[in-house]
């Protein structure tokens, strides 16, 4: 073996992060990096706890905080009071939001068919199941799943 197989899953998930931050900046959104994709992806469309937005992604909610004061300036996202608890913030997307995730998900979307049309139909459905085989062993809680 030449190199781990996670080493090489990463690196599949970098140059896939990358064309996606490239499609975003093409369309017009060259203030977003890498780094706000990795906090904005584990957003609900109708809005997250920041103390839940870190978790999910897997980040200290200072660095989440910080990520979301950037992302409220260059106004992709709103930060609201919950009105049932007034500890917690409520994150969601605005209209410019909600646009630039609109690219980022034809992007995912146009990486998985660069994936299917290089693979196959049969190879990329058998890639898809063996990743979801390897994803159960980290589902016991022992990792991020």
């Amino acid at each position: 073996m030449d190199q781990p197989t996670a080493r090489i899953i990463l690196r599949i998930f970098r140059a896939f992060e990358a064309r996606v931050v490239m499609a975003i900046h093409a369309a017009g959104f060259t203030d977003i990096s890498a780094f706000h994709i990795h906090v904005l992806r584990h957003l609900d469309p109708e809005g997250l706890a920041l103390g839940v937005l870190a978790r999910d992604a897997n980040m200290s909610k200072q660095a989440v905080s910080k990520c979301i004061r950037d992302m409220a300036k260059k106004s992709y996202v709103s930060v609201r009071v919950d009105t049932g608890d007034a500890r917690v913030k409520l994150v969601g997307y605005t209209r410019k939001g909600t646009r630039m995730m609109a690219v980022a998900v034809a992007a995912v979307m146009a990486e998985e068919k660069r994936y299917l049309s290089t693979l196959g139909e049969y190879r990329y459905r058998q890639l898809r199941r063996s990743l979801q085989q390897i994803q159960e062993i980290y589902s016991d809680g022992s990792g991020d799943a």
